[in-house]
């Protein structure tokens, strides 16, 4: 299975810095990914409203066995309760037990995004065996930083 991960190229070989998302609280060192370039796409757009021009990103593409991802069932609501899937992500974090964690995404919530245990022995693995490319957005999609 394909998965891909879109970042600020300054950041595309930096390790995780443990910083608290939708699925982890502080100090998870987790990377995130998603199921499409697309879905990637949104999730930047979702927490940026002005796009600086000059910022360029790059495009990571991981290849994973779907026998290392995990999935958890989650409670109805779960999507507008960012504590309740912060506990959930960093319960499957510190069991150490899955290389990677599948979960809807709130945006598109019949398409996934990929949470990456960092501490996995199979980390470094899949690490080593990405690809990368430079990412330009189109110009259309959100106001330019003037």
């Amino acid at each position: 299975m394909t998965i891909y991960r879109l970042v600020h190229t300054a950041f595309a070989d930096m390790e995780p810095i443990g910083v608290a998302g939708r699925w982890n609280k502080e100090k998870s060192y987790v990377i995130y990914a998603s199921q499409a370039i697309s879905l990637c796409c949104l999730e930047i757009l979702a927490h940026i409203e002005v796009f600086p021009e000059k910022l360029s990103y790059t495009l990571l593409e991981y290849e994973i066995s779907e026998k290392m991802v995990f999935m958890p069932e989650l409670k109805s609501n779960w999507d507008k309760n960012e504590q309740y899937t912060q506990s959930v992500g960093s319960n499957w974090y510190n069991q150490n037990q899955s290389f990677v964690m599948k979960v809807p995404s709130v945006i598109v919530q019949s398409e996934f995004n990929f949470v990456i245990n960092s501490r996995h022995p199979n980390y470094r693995k899949l690490i080593d065996k990405r690809e990368s490319k430079l990412f330009s957005f189109d110009k259309r999609l959100l106001k330019q930083d003037t």
